[in-house]
């Protein structure tokens, strides 16, 4: 939705929304919940009880994979975004543009019946993932000599590291050790210590500053 609110101010706001399911995954018929045995570690990163699973080993090896599509509450994912933003002509040959961005992307991945160590925060819409909110500012106003200076503010959620859009927050993962398991590991086991949505890099702000001036050299327009 877009409104000139005064002459020569507008003001739009933007409602984002996408959802995914019906994704592909791949089973095992041979191994279910079922055939694991469940026991307790310390986890390295809070000292809270981890429980952690261990393949029954007579199920070690046994493969019938079955291509299908997972249900879609075990496995979605959704993003809500707003947007509200300006523009404005002011006198003199200055103008302005700004706005403001929030946005959200939720997560299930439940659907591996094959192993119960991916369940553990799996459904990311249980867990209060928070919106990240950005920022923007630009304007530029004509000076004296032909000259005109502009300059641009941007505040962002922060750069995620190694992410991607599926799951936009950081993550600290453990490879448990093999001497851990009682009666020995049967297959390896990499687990999730923290909360997703609850880590994120630092806002970024960035700042840029200019000055040009056009000058025309014949037919030509420089514009430094």
């Amino acid at each position: 939705i877009e409104r000139e609110v005064m002459s020569g101010v507008s003001v739009a706001g933007t409602w984002f929304r996408r959802e995914s399911y019906n994704f592909q995954q791949t089973i095992n018929r041979l191994v279910g919940v079922s055939d694991y045995s469940a026991f307790e570690v310390a986890n390295p990163l809070t000292g809270a009880p981890l429980t952690i699973y261990n393949l029954n080993p007579a199920k070690q090896g046994l493969v019938d994979l079955l291509d299908t599509t997972a249900d879609r509450d075990q496995a979605r994912y959704s993003f809500n975004g707003f947007e509200v933003t300006f523009k404005a002509r002011l006198p003199f040959g200055s103008n302005m543009f700004g706005g403001w961005s929030a946005g959200k992307a939720v997560n299930v991945t439940c659907a591996n019946l094959s192993d119960p160590n991916t369940f553990n925060n799996c459904d990311h819409s249980l867990l209060g993932i928070p919106y990240r909110h950005s920022f923007k500012m630009s304007g530029s106003f004509p000076l004296p000599y032909g000259l005109t200076v502009g300059t641009s503010i941007v505040s962002n959620a922060g750069s995620l590291l190694g992410s991607n859009v599926v799951d936009p927050t950081l993550a600290v993962n453990w490879a448990v050790p093999a001497n851990l398991f009682p009666g020995g590991r049967t297959q390896p086991v990499t687990v999730r210590l923290d909360t997703p949505g609850s880590r994120y890099l630092e806002r970024w702000n960035q700042m840029d500053i200019n000055v040009r001036r056009t000058f025309r050299v014949g037919n030509l327009r420089v514009d430094p």
